[in-house]
């Protein structure tokens, strides 16, 4: 009797953090504007902002049971570093109001998606992740069917994106990062699927994404399946032979690239390299190298008004691109180097450390956190996504990070791996003594 009263608290606080987590991949992957025309202009996206704005509300009151500002942050050490350091940079943006909202706005997500997280545990945290993706594929391929919304027109679009897919998503480029994160996750299976059902949904997602004509993801995908297979075999104990093999790999990359270094150049110096990217991203290197330490300030160099930095350097359709297609280019402009380190350090290095020494962390979870963090770094060499603010990649790059985190702090009688690097104090804390997997599947 006394344990199923004890039990009662813990099971809503997990159904409060189900919900959150849903409500948060929803607004994130098809949000208020699914099927209607895509724009770059920055609209606010009132019913994003709002429906975020609420479920931190909501996780804030019904998820927190245990005092103290680690417990409340749910976020790693790392993490507010750079969090922190955005904020300072928000006190010399050319628009400081904006910088701060669109800022705002990156860190609820984050949180939100650090505390159900942490409250659900990684097993139904992937689970529910694994589902949706399941709902999007179905939802988009009925919308393929029986409307004519679930592709792009010449009336609404560029004339080399007509007949593209893009099904429920407001553009192909968002459906196929997407459906990239799906392929990943039905590749390595982190939590147990029935096989029929898995290859069956790995099809429809492979499918769709060829018929997007999403050349980035289709471009980089090869490589993160290649790294998460290698990180399914990869045993803890033997560290030291993994960081020489890398060694080994780095000193073999180095000549070649250094062969191609030339086309690769040229390619990027050429205005219309990369589907016109190279135009945008030569205005964004001349900023940056006048601004390199400091930058326009978080989030203050695109769609700021008159005084938007890019208005200044180009006049022509350079200037309504949006963004910068290029999530480190992006950062550098906006929060200079140093920030620009500090983001990929606390989001692909250390991470990557956790990973190559949580001896814990089972052998499917470990393959899908390793390839989707390949996917996504390299999906940011052509587009945007980190650190901003609920973009579909940045989203799942959080949620992935909260997996890695939490399987690494374990609180249990195993220590986990920010004990045995004498770094406990890093570790986020999602503020339940006791969390347990809101499912329970069986291997």
């Amino acid at each position: 009797m006394n344990r199923s009263i004890t039990r009662a608290p813990d099971l809503s606080r997990r159904r409060v953090a189900l919900a959150g987590l849903l409500a948060i991949l929803l607004l994130s992957f098809i949000g208020d504007n699914s099927l209607s025309v895509y724009s770059n202009a920055d609209s606010g996206d009132a019913l994003r902002q709002v429906g975020v704005t609420l479920v931190c509300v909501m996780l804030l009151a019904f998820t927190h049971v245990r005092h103290g500002w680690r417990h409340t942050s749910a976020l790693p050490v790392s993490l507010l570093v750079v969090f922190v350091y955005c904020l300072m940079s928000s006190t010399w943006a050319l628009a400081p109001f904006i910088s701060l909202r669109r800022l705002a706005s990156t860190v609820m997500v984050a949180w939100a998606v650090f505390r159900a997280a942490g409250e659900l545990g990684p097993v139904a945290t992937l689970q529910t992740l694994r589902n949706v993706a399941m709902a999007l594929i179905v939802a988009s391929y009925l919308v393929l069917i029986f409307t004519t919304a679930g592709t792009h027109h010449s009336f609404d679009d560029f004339a080399d994106l007509i007949g593209n897919w893009r099904g429920i998503f407001v553009h192909k480029n968002v459906a196929g990062e997407f459906l990239g994160m799906a392929i990943v996750m039905f590749v390595f299976d982190p939590v147990p699927t029935p096989r029929l059902m898995r290859y069956g949904f790995l099809l429809a997602a492979v499918v769709f994404l060829w018929e997007s004509h999403s050349k980035t993801v289709i471009g980089v995908i090869g490589l993160a399946l290649a790294v998460g297979w290698l990180m399914r075999t990869y045993n803890p104990r033997h560290l030291s032979r993994a960081a020489l093999i890398v060694l080994v790999g780095c000193a073999v990359a180095l000549p070649v690239a250094s062969v191609y270094s030339g086309r690769l150049i040229a390619v990027i110096e050429d205005p219309t390299g990369f589907s016109g990217r190279s135009a945008i991203w030569q205005y964004m290197w001349i900023y940056a190298q006048s601004h390199l330490w400091t930058g326009a300030g978080y989030g203050s160099f695109w769609q700021i008004g008159r005084d938007s930095p890019i208005l200044r350097l180009s006049s022509d359709w350079v200037a309504d691109a949006g963004h910068g297609h290029n999530g480190y280019l992006d950062l550098l402009v906006t929060v200079g180097a140093p920030g620009l380190v500090m983001a990929v350090l606390a989001a692909l290095v250390w991470p990557t450390v956790l990973l190559l020494i949580d001896d814990a962390m089972p052998a499917a979870q470990r393959a899908w956190c390793a390839a989707t963090l390949v996917f996504i770094f390299c999906d940011n060499m052509t587009e945007t996504s980190l650190l901003d603010r609920a973009a579909v990649l940045e989203v799942v790059l959080m949620l992935t990070l909260a997996v890695i985190h939490r399987s690494a702090e374990r609180d249990g009688r195993r220590p986990g791996a920010y004990a045995a690097l004498g770094l406990g104090f890093m570790a986020p804390h999602a503020g339940s003594a006791r969390r347990r997997p809101l499912f329970r599947i069986r291997p």
